[in-house]
């Protein structure tokens, strides 16, 4: 359901941030303004009443239902009486109710044959491959605008954070209470609070008025919104509120534990062998994955980021993960230390990540790109619908990367397509773009323009870098003093600061395109 409430969301914002909204950070915030889902459905009940008797205007409409409204409309609620035992308050990464029982960590889950809610201080990669048994997750320290936060979005898992306690094997304190494993508690990501037991949740149920709603929306919608959507049911939820494409992040389709084994020896190839049946195991499910988003995409454009991870949340973090990752790599302990010390780095955010790392390995384009190219090659063979793909290179710094993608990017084209008909490549549309992360190639945007078919602006590294900060430090350690006493409650991570607006203007201005569509 996430994809639906950005989709929502980037219409009620547009007049604001007319180029681009930050997605990740506006989801990452909170309200306590307790309310349910019959009141947000009786109120648009009236507003559209009022909207078909001609007493409103479409606009003053929109205006009057908020962003906490549609959540309501949309994710499960809790139905609270006033008895319920709250633990603690504090900020909702998604959005939606779960209850189960408290476990501690992704190996105890086992334990317990009924809904689980996963309580730890962050997340990493191993975690991920877990999502399936998880109802709800409850962090302790995890970043809102977190790379895992990101992808517990994207799976649609009701999720709180920052709420700091002292977390052990078997047992939580926090907030002058004791929360041990097994223990029911109930995660309310809506209103960002944690709750003992199992108050009643209230599932929405679709509603004509709500259908009608999406309708008016579309009437004044004035761009053209792509989905965060990297698994099946999630592109399938896309199109039903009407995106006009998808959005493919392909890091998040390497969580499931057999291909997060392989995915790890893709990561640290350098240091462990990469057999050819490892490579064709990974392009056969990467096949796969792909051909269903272009079936279920039906020739609406599917953009997709080449591999972006940031490697140290696929590192273990105690002695167990340890162990199991080492299992996976078919290496001994001595040589997981090794590796794990050898791979860590001071800031994993600003590291080999992704066209550094996708350079040093181009065998990770090679098998991406063939996955693609192959999947749209078997979708146009035995379908009459058309394709549009469009490959985007994350994190570029150097005009020179770009060349030096590229070339692996077309020679693998070359060779999938190379003795394809042209009645098929007739109905391939295929476009090479970036991310425009860095402020060096914003600043060199003038050098863009033969180089590539579209630009993507990733606001939040963007944002990172030309502020020079950590965006999961800096509310911790003074920003929150900042909005207080300097800056008047701005947080360019919610909102686009201008010194940001500017580069992304200046890219704009210095790249003209001859096909404007282009540029999303």
């Amino acid at each position: 359901m996430h994809i639906v409430f950005l989709f929502l969301l980037a219409v009620f914002l547009f007049e604001n941030a007319p180029l681009y909204v930050n997605r990740e950070a506006v989801a990452a915030t909170s309200t306590n303004n307790v309310q349910t889902f019959e009141q947000s459905k009786s109120k648009l009940l009236y507003l559209l009443q009022k909207y078909n008797n001609g007493n409103l205007k479409i606009e003053q409409l929109i205006e009057q239902i908020s962003v906490h409204d549609l959540s309501l409309l949309i994710f499960s609620s809790l139905k609270l009486t006033g008895s319920e035992i709250k633990i603690v308050d504090g900020v909702s990464i998604f959005s939606g109710v779960a209850s189960g029982r408290a476990c501690f960590s992704v190996d105890s889950i086992k334990k317990f044959s009924d809904p689980v809610v996963l309580v730890k201080t962050n997340m990493n990669g191993s975690d991920l491959g877990q999502m399936s048994r998880i109802s709800g997750i409850w962090l302790l320290e995890e970043d809102p605008t977190s790379h895992a936060s990101i992808v517990i979005r994207v799976m649609s898992k009701p999720c709180v954070t920052m709420t700091k306690g002292i977390l052990s094997k078997n047992k939580l304190l926090i907030a002058g209470k004791e929360i041990k494993e097994g223990d029911y508690i109930t995660i309310d990501g809506t209103n960002g609070c944690i709750y003992h037991g199992s108050p009643e949740i209230i599932v929405p149920k679709d509603f004509p008025e709500f259908k009608e709603f999406m309708s008016l929306l579309n009437k004044v919608n004035k761009m053209k919104v792509y989905a965060n959507a990297d698994l099946p049911r999630e592109v399938m939820e896309a199109y039903r509120y009407t995106a006009d494409g998808i959005d493919v992040r392909t890091e998040h389709m390497f969580f499931s534990p057999h291909r997060l084994q392989l995915f790890r020896k893709l990561l640290f190839t350098h240091s462990c062998d990469f057999h050819e049946k490892d490579f064709k195991s990974l392009m056969l499910a990467q096949l796969s994955d792909f051909l269903e988003l272009f079936k279920l995409s039906n020739g609406a454009p599917v953009t997709v980021r080449l591999l972006d991870p940031p490697p140290h949340e696929f590192l273990p973090k105690n002695p167990e993960e340890e162990a199991g990752f080492a299992n996976s790599l078919g290496i001994d302990s001595n040589q997981a230390k090794s590796l794990i010390k050898e791979v860590k780095e001071q800031n994993p955010m600003l590291g080999f990540r992704g066209a550094r790392l996708l350079i040093r390995r181009p065998n990770i384009i090679r098998l991406q790109c063939h996955a693609m190219f192959s999947a749209a090659k078997e979708y146009l063979k035995n379908n009459d619908g058309s394709i549009t793909l469009k490959i985007c290179v994350p994190m570029i710094s150097f005009i020179e990367e770009i060349d030096k993608v590229k070339v692996v990017v077309f020679e693998t084209y070359d060779k999938v397509f190379g003795k394809m008909a042209p009645s098929y490549k007739k109905r391939f549309t295929f476009l090479f773009g970036i991310m425009v992360e860095t402020p060096r190639i914003a600043l060199l945007s003038d050098k863009l323009r033969d180089m590539v078919d579209f630009v993507s602006f990733g606001t939040n590294d963007l944002t990172a870098l030309t502020f020079g900060v950590s965006r999961g430090d800096m509310a911790d350690r003074y920003f929150d003093f900042y909005k207080k006493e300097l800056i008047d409650g701005f947080d360019p991570f919610v909102s686009l600061d201008k010194a940001v607006m500017r580069l992304v203007e200046m890219t704009k201005h210095n790249r003209p395109l001859s096909k404007p569509h282009k540029l999303w």
